[in-house]
């Protein structure tokens, strides 16, 4: 009993210190180890994302980041069904080193045990693994790609990239240098992640996947959802069949580090620069300035009951600084019908910081949801919303109001595989931190004279004379 306990203390005192980046974020749990999925993909819609080899795009692949000089990179691995894996590591398109990770015990780059992936490197831990190390000579992200086996696929049931400061005694690791912006997972049990999500204006959010039960999956994180501009927020935000997701933002599986990717700042609207314009054709115009560069969401209530009802409608839109922003609402409502003249509209406009849509691809089940969080800067929780409306026959439904976690153990959007709501589905949830809204108030549609109907008086007049005409108004003109 003395000897276990002593063995129980050593391995989480190693653990605590340890430096590893890869498996150690994955998983606490030694039975239900993630893999790295290396494969691919394939054109056609239900297929998963070619990711991490070298007919890769840029946003399908593995990044590691270097700083300054000094800093070393050290690798290990083991694959589920492979006797050795082979990668090289590329700098700006370069191929710059290459070696094979030999699964026999004491190899260079071969990780034995679930321990020594969380111990990390044995140069930072002796109870760590025999590293691969890199030393690179110039500053920058280097793209890592595997070479795939006859089978076409890797599964890197334990693997670990970390990034160590030499020039310091002893060396230290640096965590938050490994990202890509789609990852790819093979997932034997519960998903017990979090992840970190960088968005381009800096802010930085964690995903804790709170035990969701995929098999495999693709992951992604965009401003726009399931496609990239020009296509419109207000749809592409939606969940769908098959695989629809961009890779746009920077996800890490630690807290990036903050010296290189430093935290960002909250933008505001100018409220002293807002106006508004009604044109006579039913149309609005919405004119300001903003504190920094960003995107705005304009809410326009067309249907006033409490709550988001379908014929509200959200305009999301990039602004600049320097000069004034423009955004004309062109008078229809969310299910495309133009709001009747004199009918009254709510406005508000908010400014949006790190607006994410998190898109998952072939997620079979997420019992318990998501718990998103706000890691930096500091700011009050955020709540997810989704819209799933289009997969109505497996179960879906849409929270439009917006839905707060409950951690450590309640998130939100929820389903389960009984309807398959999310096999062959990409299952979009979005969520942002917002700052400086602004309630406009109500304004009434304007809208140009119609023609009087059944004009009733004398058809002719005389010079001076005065007479009265009558006719019946128009029931949708303004009063």
């Amino acid at each position: 009993m003395q000897t276990r306990l002593t063995l129980f203390i050593i391995f989480i005192f190693s653990s605590l210190f340890s430096g590893a980046e890869g498996t150690k974020q994955l998983t606490n749990d030694s039975t239900a180890l993630p893999n790295l999925f290396i494969q691919t993909g394939n054109s056609s819609g239900g297929a998963y994302s070619c990711f991490g080899i070298a007919s890769c795009d840029d946003a399908q692949s593995l990044f590691i980041h270097i700083s300054h000089p000094g800093e070393k990179i050290y690798l290990g691995f083991w694959d589920l069904f492979q006797s050795s894996v082979t990668f090289t590591i590329k700098h700006n398109g370069v191929p710059v080193y290459s070696n094979t990770a030999i699964f026999a015990p004491g190899s260079p780059g071969y990780i034995q045990y679930y321990a020594q992936a969380v111990a990390g490197p044995d140069a930072l831990n002796i109870h760590g693994y025999p590293a691969i190390t890199f030393s690179p000579t110039e500053l920058g992200d280097y793209r890592i790609n595997f070479t795939l086996p006859s089978s076409n696929e890797i599964f890197l049931r334990l693997w670990d990239i970390t990034v160590v400061d030499e020039t310091q005694t002893p060396l230290v690791p640096i965590p938050g240098r490994i990202w890509s912006k789609q990852w790819c997972f093979s997932v034997p049990g519960p998903m017990k992640s979090t992840m970190y999500c960088l968005t381009t204006d800096s802010i930085i959010t964690s995903v804790n996947f709170n035990r969701m039960v995929p098999m495999q999956f693709d992951m992604t994180c965009s401003s726009n959802g399931c496609f990239p501009p020009p296509a419109l927020w207000d749809t592409s935000n939606r969940s769908r069949s098959w695989n629809h997701h961009y890779a746009e933002y920077k996800l890490f599986l630690n807290d990036p580090d903050s010296i290189e990717y430093p935290t960002g700042t909250f933008g505001e609207i100018l409220g002293d620069t807002v106006n508004v314009t009604r044109g006579c054709n039913g149309t609005f115009t919405f004119r300001f300035r903003v504190g920094k560069p960003g995107k705005v969401m304009l809410n326009i209530e067309t249907n006033l009951l409490p709550g988001i009802q379908p014929e509200d409608l959200t305009i999301t839109r990039s602004v600049q600084t320097g000069f004034v922003n423009i955004i004309t609402w062109n008078g229809m409502n969310g299910l495309g019908v133009p709001v009747p003249c004199g009918d009254s509209v709510a406005i508000t406009i908010k400014y949006v910081n790190g607006l994410t849509n998190l898109a998952l691809y072939d997620v079979e089940s997420n019992g318990r949801g998501f718990i998103i969080e706000l890691v930096r800067p500091p700011g009050p929780p955020l709540a997810t919303y989704w819209n799933d409306t289009l997969l109505v026959n497996n179960g879906g439904r849409s929270q439009l109001d917006g839905c707060y976690a409950n951690p450590p153990d309640s998130g939100c959007h929820t389903w389960t595989q009984a309807l398959g709501l999310g096999a062959l589905k990409t299952i979009n949830t979005w969520y942002y931190a917002a700052s400086s809204l602004l309630d406009l108030g109500r304004f009434s549609v304007a809208c140009v004279p119609h023609t009087p109907q059944e004009i009733n008086g004398p058809t002719t007049l005389c010079n001076s004379e005065t007479t009265t005409y009558t006719c019946i108004p128009n029931p949708h003109r303004e009063s």
